[in-house]
């Protein structure tokens, strides 16, 4: 599995207390059984405003078929503010960068 699509969005709620940052998104495998994973990266990226995430995805044997595969990230927090931008790297070297969307 050399490429995959990635879909993207990002919305951060100020009104709730605390904060919310909420990343959902899809991404196009080849089968069923295929499994995703997302989470924060281990290092920061050079950037503090962008939250940089992870996307692992392991491919497991099954029909080959395309299927989105949802996943979600939510982080909770004074800090979420920070963020105007989330930019999710998979493991299969795609990657995906979006604006956040502010509430409140």
């Amino acid at each position: 599995m050399s490429e995959c699509n990635l879909a993207l969005n990002a919305n951060v709620n100020l009104k709730e207390q605390p904060n919310g940052l909420y990343v959902h998104g899809s991404v196009m495998v080849y089968t069923t059984e295929t499994e995703v994973t997302i989470e924060e990266a281990d290092a920061p990226g050079i950037n503090p405003s962008i939250l940089l995430l992870k996307l692992t995805i392991t491919p497991n044997p099954g029909p080959m078929k395309g299927t989105p595969r949802h996943f979600s990230f939510e982080k909770k927090g004074p800090d979420v503010s920070q963020y105007t931008q989330v930019q999710v790297v998979s493991n299969q070297g795609e990657s995906c960068t979006v604006n956040i969307s502010v509430f409140g």
